[in-house]
């Protein structure tokens, strides 16, 4: 009788093992996911800041590109918005890959996609995107479908 016994607690004793090392398993995922998505945010972050840092190099205005009526920049500004606005397709496509993939946060993308919204109502350089859509997926097309086109009458 003690010898069942023995042997119905040594095999309760490896089940609660296993289990043991199943839980510190699915923690160490969990884990490793955080970092994963805390290192793509600070590579995105770099990557901004890369971005600001190369108006700055070029002696260019960042926040003059940004936020000044089109109309009124140089010829120098308006060739950094332009090339400006191919850099923030890529951002935007690259943050909606990084979403796919489970790189980023629903609420971060969410967030990211008012990039989105900002680039397509840039209705003077829509013509940039229309060129680059023969190089984005469909699914990236798909999103940007969704988001209202308020240069068709312009």
């Amino acid at each position: 009788m003690k010898k069942v016994d023995i042997n119905i607690l040594i095999q309760l004793l490896g089940m609660l093992s296993v289990l043991a090392g199943l839980l510190f398993v699915g923690l160490e995922m969990r884990q490793s996911q955080r970092i994963a998505l805390a290192e793509q945010q600070q590579q995105r972050a770099a990557m901004e800041i890369e971005n600001i840092h190369s108006f700055f190099e070029a002696g260019v205005d960042f926040d003059n590109v940004l936020r000044k009526n089109p109309a009124d920049l140089s010829e120098t500004e308006s060739v950094a918005r332009r090339l400006n606005y191919h850099n923030r397709l890529y951002i935007v496509e690259n943050d909606f890959i990084q979403y796919q993939n489970g790189l980023m946060s629903p609420e971060v993308y969410e967030a990211k996609k008012q990039n989105l919204s900002f680039l397509m109502d840039q209705c003077d350089l829509r013509e940039i995107f229309e060129w680059r859509k023969a190089f984005l997926s469909k699914e990236f097309l798909e999103l940007i479908n969704t988001v209202p086109n308020k240069c068709v009458n312009q």
